[in-house]
């Protein structure tokens, strides 16, 4: 990387983190993440990249601001990598969600939103809008506290419910991150599990239309008890689970 780069330092500024970004992209990279559905002007920096930049920008949080005002993709994403959860305005969090036209900025803002003290009452706004990506970047969010043991039984057994009862009517992005969500709390929420499971036999296979693209969506019992059967909590599908 540029020398510019090479620590913190207060020379470094978002012109240089954009001529960065734009050296180290591969043509070949932005092909893909078009194809994935990037919105935004990109220049296909790896995600190997953005960690290794973003590692050099760790404490600069005053650098995500004009990294995501640039509208580029590369740049969006390193400055959710970069952002201090507390540092920056839920205001600033709704722009930038409100900008975010493709599931992989959605997602980078849910994750960054995800460690605020205030993540569950962001989350639960924008899933309750009609936009598609505030859905996704709401459910991702809440996929993310529930994996974080940061639901309670009775919030996260609402929310089954209502991906049980509206998921098959929701945008099709939107429809992906509700399945996503459904088995992030069937996984780390073991206090409603058998709920989750009667909610994911009421829903069926969630259809998701993924594009030009080789990403699927997982049905969501078998992904769970998989899931679970790697951490040795439940027998594999197939035989009796152990009490939970």
């Amino acid at each position: 990387y540029h020398r510019a780069l090479q620590g913190v330092m207060p020379g470094v500024d978002a012109v240089s983190v954009l001529e960065e970004l734009r050296r180290v992209g591969k043509p070949a990279t932005a092909v893909i993440y078009r194809r994935h559905g990037a919105h935004d002007e990109t220049w296909g920096v790896t995600y190997a990249d953005l960690k290794r930049i973003a590692r050099l920008l760790r404490g600069r949080s005053d650098l995500a601001e004009p990294l995501w005002a640039s509208g580029i993709h590369d740049a969006r994403v390193l400055a959710t990598m970069i952002a201090s959860p507390e540092a920056l305005s839920r205001a600033t969090f709704d722009d930038w969600i409100s900008a975010a036209r493709c599931r992989a900025t959605a997602n980078a803002v849910a994750d960054v939103v995800s460690h605020r003290a205030d993540a569950h009452e962001i989350a639960r706004q924008w899933i309750g809008t009609q936009d598609e990506w505030a859905g996704v970047a709401g459910w991702s969010a809440m996929a993310s506290l529930a994996m974080g043991n940061r639901l309670d039984d009775a919030t996260a057994s609402e929310l089954a419910i209502q991906i049980r009862d509206t998921v098959h009517g929701s945008p099709n992005a939107t429809r992906y991150a509700m399945n996503m969500a459904l088995i992030a709390i069937g996984i780390g929420c073991p206090g409603i599990r058998q709920a989750v499971l009667d909610a994911a036999g009421t829903i069926g296979k969630v259809v998701v239309d993924h594009g030009r693209t080789g990403c699927v969506t997982p049905d969501i019992v078998p992904y769970i008890e998989r899931a679970l059967a790697r951490k040795g909590r439940i027998a594999p599908s197939g035989t009796q689970p152990s009490a939970i």
